[in-house]
Formats: C-alpha cells, sequence, structure tokens
C-alpha cells in the first residue's frame, strides 16, 4: 500500500498542472462534499477524486489504477443505489460536473455529457421540443439510467432511456477511445443499452431525440379499505392500456401516518376517451388535480418520494401479472410498515417498450408487465437492520425463492438477481461481449459481468 501511495503522489504530481482537471484529495475541503453519493449507507473514502472531461487524463488515470490493481469508480450522477458511484481506498473518476447538453436538429440528435441529471435533460429539451424519456426523479443521472435501462413515464410511447441511444463514446480498457456507433462496435451498443457499467468509460451518450408530446397528467388518491378492489380494476385495465397512458400505483403515507394508494398517471399525446378510461374505472378512485402540464415539471412530482439523499435500501420484482395473492401481501407489508419513508411502487411495462427486444439491446425485462419496488429511506444509521429488515421481508413475502427478474437500476450490491437477469435474457451473450471489451474485467464497480 506503501508503494501504491508513493505512485499515486507521482499521477497526481504529473496530471495536477492540467488546467482541465480538478483533483480532490482527502485533505481539500471539497472531499467530504465530493465523496457523498446519493445512499448515504455507502459512506466511502476514495483515495483520490478526479474530475475530468480530457480524455488523455482519464486514460493516464485508468492506466494508473488497472496497473496497481487499485478500484476504479465512475460517477455520472452518484444516484445508484447500490453506491456504484464511490469506493473505498480507490479512484474515483467524477463526471458530476460536467453537463453540457448539444442538440444537433439537422441529425435529430442530442450529444449529453456524462454529468447530466435527467431534469437538466428535460429542461434543456422541452425548450426545444423535444424529448428523450427518461426516469422519474429528477436528480438522476441520465448515464447511469442509460446503462441500466431507463423506466419512466413516457416506456409506452417511446420506450427506455437506453432504447434511445444511438452512439457514444466510450473509452474502453486497453485505452481506445471509440465510437459505438461504427459498425464494428455495433455489440458494444448493444451492451450498452441496459447492461450496466460493465464495458469501458462513457464520455459522451448520444440519443434520437423524440417529439414532445402534449402530456396531460393527474393523481388519484384511494382510501386504504379499497385499495385491492382498485388494483385489481387497474391490472384489468392494463390488459388494454393505450400505449399513450402510463399509470404508477404507489403504496404511500398520509401526513397523518395512514397508509394510502396513490395513482399517478401521464398521458402522452392521448385523447379525451383514453384518459376517461382510466378516470371512469372505478368509483373509489378520487382524483386531483388533472390538466396539462409542462412535461419537465411532471418529471420533479415524484421527487418528494426519493429525495433529498440519506440512506437507502430496495429491492425489486418483475412479473408477467399481478395477482390477487400479491396485491394482499403487498398490503400486508406496507401496513404494517414503521416509517413514512417506505413506499411501494408497481409499475406498467407496455407499449414501445414492448416493441424493443433482445436484438437492440441487453436490457433483460422485455418478457415482464410489471414491475414492484419496494424502498425504505431513512437517517440514522442505528436503524439500518430494522428497515433493511423490513424491505427484505416484504419481498419475501411475494418472491420466497428469489425466482424473479430485477431491475439493474432498484436492485442494491447484494442482490444477484440483477446479473442472473442479464445472463439469462441475453443468453450469456452480454458475457462474450464483456469478453471482448473488457477481458480482465477491470470496469467491475456494477453489477458485474464476467468475461467468458
Amino acid at each position: 500500500m506503501q508503494n501504491n501511495n508513493a505512485a499515486l503522489d507521482e499521477l497526481i504530481k504529473s496530471i495536477s498542472g492540467n488546467s482541465a482537471v480538478n483533483l480532490i484529495p482527502p485533505d481539500d475541503s471539497r472531499y467530504e462534499t465530493a465523496r457523498l453519493v446519493y445512499n448515504r449507507m455507502h459512506d466511502c473514502y476514495p483515495k483520490l477524486i478526479v474530475q475530468t472531461m480530457d480524455v488523455g487524463v482519464l486514460r493516464q488515470v485508468m492506466v494508473f489504477a488497472f496497473k496497481h490493481n487499485i478500484v476504479l469508480a465512475i460517477r455520472g450522477g452518484g444516484h445508484h443505489i447500490g453506491g456504484f458511484g464511490t469506493c473505498n481506498d480507490g479512484i474515483l473518476i467524477d463526471f458530476s460536473p460536467f453537463k453540457n447538453i448539444r442538440i444537433d436538429k439537422e441529425n435529430n440528435i442530442a450529444s449529453v455529457d456524462p454529468g447530466v441529471c435527467l431534469g437538466d435533460l428535460d429542461r434543456m429539451l422541452t425548450r426545444h421540443g423535444y424529448v428523450v424519456p427518461t426516469g422519474t426523479v429528477s436528480e438522476t443521472g441520465v448515464a447511469g439510467l442509460t446503462l441500466g435501462g431507463g423506466i419512466g413515464w413516457l416506456i409506452g410511447q417511446y420506450g427506455l432511456t437506453c432504447d434511445q441511444l444511438c452512439g457514444a463514446d466510450v473509452l474502453l480498457a486497453n485505452g481506445q477511445l471509440v465510437q459505438a456507433e461504427d459498425p464494428k462496435h455495433r455489440d458494444l451498443l448493444w451492451a450498452l443499452r441496459g447492461g450496466g457499467g460493465n464495458f469501458g468509460i462513457v464520455t459522451t451518450f448520444r440519443y434520437r431525440l423524440n417529439p414532445l408530446p402534449k402530456t396531460v397528467c393527474g393523481m388519484g388518491l384511494v382510501s386504504w379499505e379499497n385499495v385491492i378492489a382498485v388494483m385489481e380494476d387497474l391490472v384489468k385495465y392494463t390488459e388494454n392500456c393505450p400505449s399513450s397512458m402510463t399509470i404508477a400505483p404507489v403504496f404511500t403515507k398520509d401526513k397523518q401516518g395512514n397508509p394510502q394508494l396513490r395513482i399517478d398517471f401521464c398521458c402522452a399525446n392521448g385523447t379525451d376517451e383514453e384518459i376517461s378510461s382510466l378516470t371512469c374505472l372505478s368509483k373509489y378512485v378520487e382524483w386531483l388535480d388533472i390538466k396539462e402540464w409542462d412535461f419537465a415539471a411532471w418529471q420533479c412530482e415524484f421527487d418528494h418520494l426519493f429525495l433529498p439523499a440519506m440512506r437507502g435500501y430496495w429491492k425489486a420484482a418483475y412479473f408477467e401479472t399481478i395477482t390477487q395473492e400479491i396485491m394482499q401481501k403487498l398490503c400486508d407489508s406496507f401496513e404494517n410498515s414503521p416509517l413514512s419513508r417506505y413506499s411501494i411502487l408497481i409499475e406498467h411495462l407496455h407499449g414501445s417498450f414492448k416493441k424493443y427486444d433482445q436484438r437492440t439491446s441487453a436490457f433483460p425485462l422485455r418478457h415482464c408487465n410489471f414491475g414492484i419496488l419496494l424502498a425504505a429511506r431513512w437517517e440514522n444509521q442505528q436503524d439500518d437492520q430494522d428497515n433493511i429488515n423490513w424491505v427484505r421481508q416484504s419481498f419475501d413475502a411475494i418472491d420466497p425463492q428469489e425466482t424473479t427478474a430485477t431491475y439493474l437500476n432498484y436492485t442494491s450490491a447484494d442482490d444477484q438477481r440483477a446479473i442472473q437477469s442479464l445472463l439469462s435474457s441475453t443468453q450469456s451473450k452480454i458475457t462474450q461481449v464483456k469478453a471482448v471489451y473488457d477481458p480482465n474485467n477491470y470496469f467491475k464497480r456494477n453489477h458485474n459481468v464476467l468475461p467468458k
């Protein structure tokens, strides 16, 4: 370790004079803030934080880490629940300050820096009449969101974030900077679409631009005694749900701490009849604030469930259908949850999400129609075990054998189902791509796929 420290000092000396580089060692006054990620359970201390977009410096740092067997972490927004955007005693390449977005109207492409958050992208693109489908929490980094998939409000209309990825600049483990859209690297582009951060350092993401739709959105509230009846109606509704409509039922607590079901919806370029097909579905739903929304503003409406940053633990399960038995078990778990910051989110996967498949992306969940996210957030370390236990016990109630698939972006680092989902859905193609682009598995601060 002492030799590594001396070598690290030499690395710092060699790049510290570069005006395009910002170095933050542990004795820097900025370090305490810079080292933090969204999930405060991952309270890590890198030996060095490097902020730069200079490819030469990135290459130098990367080669140094590999040569000295030092952990290398890469951060976009730092939002992953698994804490992959940091490390202990390693080097953190932190792209979070770099937020440039360049719109190429002639070629219908947005080129995006790896530090851009989805709120940044939404605000920039909507001003110009465009959109790229992203997630539902504005501080999420677009980089990690894309590499893991990207489930959001426009899933029925346009699919996932990764489905819009049409190119990328990638610094490979061998030091080459390549364009993933080059026909020679079509397998790399396939893998970047939902295969995680396994393949290199992405310095630029390029997305197809989509026309900004008219979005009518709203929220419905359901008292607890009517939740099962309403959810049964919603599951039936999804069988013929228009692709314009995205619904997101979520179990939350009201200000008095009582459980309730909240149903958010976003209808993109839908008709009045399509909106009415949902809002007239059940007499037990009290619909509020249904109106045409500025889409960038609607994209922030879920923030309160997942912000501000604190300690957290999630588990997710994906199904072809949600049975009454599953719903009853979720209700039982949530009714007995001790904290107001617990939530159970239900996603409906449909429309354009289904038109893509394993030929176009590594994303593993195309066969599923529903996702369930069990999320707990809390402030104090002494409460870790109680909160983790609630998530695990609630998950065990609906999937005791852990046979369901899961979504990379919702999966904590200790859950191997993320890797299993990738391997099973891609029939090991992803391990072959890994072997081509990272045969020594240098990029492993992720849901790690081993090369084959």
